[in-house]
């Protein structure tokens, strides 16, 4: 049983409310359904349009996934390497699962900020990872972040760097990571201003 609710954060007006039922066969497929139906009735509502909330079918490989983006959010050396392996067993699993693929990209691209990874082993996982995530999920600003870390900071390729970060905040302007890292780029190379709006809208989100 699920019950989705539309409140008004300023007085706590209730401004929609629906529950459903269903029976726990295909978790993936309620999923689906459920969300199709709360976006359909909150179109009226926010004008949302709809996008395809399952990122794989393969419950396991959801599972690990979860774990990996857990210990991902967590940082520390050997969180991350945790989370690296986690994503490649997702991968292994279900190895068109786009998600995984970014995610280890990213994951990669900050281990040599917590542990001791070689430059070179670096830029060949998050080349790889990234890479493979884009053909499968063209959108995925989660890559774009990840290539841009190694180009600025392995790389020295500033300028090329600055235009993977741009892509990925243009697809998620919202997105905490993103927006984080963007500042920290735009800290990188002096533009200072920029980096602080960044960095501050960061922390709002």
């Amino acid at each position: 049983r699920i019950t989705a609710q539309l409140i008004k954060a300023d007085d706590g007006y209730h401004l929609w409310s629906e529950t459903y039922e269903r029976e726990m066969d295909d978790v993936f497929a309620i999923q689906d359904e459920i969300t199709g139906a709360i976006t359909r009735a909150l179109q009226l509502e926010l004008g949302m349009a709809h996008t395809d909330a399952t990122p794989t079918s393969n419950l396991e490989a959801y599972q690990l996934f979860l774990r990996a983006r857990y210990l991902l959010a967590l940082r520390g050396g050997e969180n991350l390497q945790q989370a690296a392996e986690f994503f490649d067993q997702a991968i292994a699993r279900d190895p068109e699962f786009a998600r995984a693929w970014s995610g280890a990209a990213f994951t990669w691209s900050l281990l040599p900020s917590y542990a001791g990874v070689s430059t070179k082993l670096t830029r060949e996982k998050v080349t790889h990872y990234a890479q493979r995530a884009i053909e499968l999920e063209p959108y995925n600003p989660e890559s774009y972040v990840a290539l841009g870390r190694i180009k600025a900071s392995l790389d020295g390729a500033v300028r090329e760097a600055g235009a993977l970060f741009e892509k990925a905040y243009e697809l998620s302007p919202n997105d905490v990571d993103v927006v984080n890292l963007y500042g920290d780029y735009l800290f990188r190379v002096g533009n200072w201003d920029e980096a602080e709006s960044m960095e501050r809208r960061s922390v709002e989100l």
